[in-house]
């Protein structure tokens, strides 16, 4: 009897150190959610009544050729943002894994850019990219290479793809640091046994460092794609979805539906969409890991 009273307290206690986090979790994450759920199903714009119109919403998504671009849009940005950052950061780390001189301090210049606001990452790159004083035309002209010196920012071909490189360029230095703890985890004795077999140093990279790094590799695959259906603010800075919606994502759709044309419940469906594709591209990624592990 007193060990199932004891039991009983230990996890009242346990429960009683949990309860704040739950609270503040139901409060500012699970209730605005749910209400985003029952906006999505109203017509408001937030200064008149409200309406229930059931699917309404997602049924005039499925027409709205904005929407479906910014969500093609958004797939592109994912789709490279994660191939280079991946690719970048891996490289980037086995690189930093060796014996360099002034190591500390390329591994500090590369973190860095991951710690300064995006907003500022943003205005900084639109003053790069400017087709008049810009540093990255005026280096080409220095070059003699005008004919690449571009608008780039208002040109449809080039806009999304800036916005993507400055997204690389600031997150990549952060990711490498992940790749570069998870090699530092890996047991010298192992890389060490492979070469006494005689591996040569891509099997040894390619059979057994980069196999072990698969939990880091997960990390970063998840949080890149997240972090891409979330872009927002450096889209907006740099473009402002322009020109001619060429680089406009969904979350900058989402923030011009419902805070510039007031169309509160169009843009509560558009966050429901964009919240099932992260949790569907989440689900297969787990249910992926978890098939590989087995």
């Amino acid at each position: 009897m007193n060990s199932v009273r004891g039991k009983l307290k230990t996890t009242l206690v346990g429960y009683g150190f949990v309860l704040p986090a739950l609270v503040i979790l139901a409060l500012f994450t699970i209730y605005p959610m749910l209400r985003v759920i029952q906006y999505s199903f109203l017509q408001w714009d937030i200064m008149g009544s409200k309406h229930w119109i059931g699917l309404g919403n997602y049924l005039a998504l499925l027409h709205d050729s904005t929407f479906l671009r910014a969500i093609a849009n958004t797939i592109v940005y994912a789709a490279l943002s994660l191939i280079f950052i991946y690719t970048a950061s891996l490289l980037g780390a086995v690189l930093m894994n060796q014996s360099l001189r002034g190591q500390s301090i390329f591994r500090t210049s590369y973190f860095l850019p991951s710690l300064i606001p995006t907003v500022a990452i943003g205005l900084a790159w639109q003053g790069i990219f400017d087709p008049s004083n810009g540093l990255l035309n005026t280096l080409l002209r220095f070059l003699g290479l005008n004919s690449l010196a571009l608008q780039w920012l208002a040109n449809p071909k080039t806009a999304l793809y800036c916005v993507i490189f400055v997204n690389i360029w600031q997150w990549w230095g952060y990711n490498m640091m992940l790749f570069l703890a998870g090699l530092q985890t890996i047991s010298n004795d192992i890389i060490e046994a492979a070469r006494v077999d005689g591996a040569s140093a891509f099997t040894t990279f390619f059979r057994i460092t980069w196999p072990l790094l698969r939990p880091v590799s997960i990390v970063v695959i998840v949080t890149t794609i997240i972090g891409s259906f979330k872009a927002f603010d450096l889209v907006y800075v740099m473009t402002g979805g322009g020109p001619f919606e060429k680089s406009t994502v969904i979350v900058l759709d989402l923030f011009q539906q419902g805070f510039q044309f007031m169309k509160f419940g169009y843009a509560s469906a558009m966050s429901v969409v964009l919240l099932i594709i992260v949790l569907i591209w989440s689900g297969l990624q787990m249910w992926f890991s978890r098939t590989d592990a087995e």
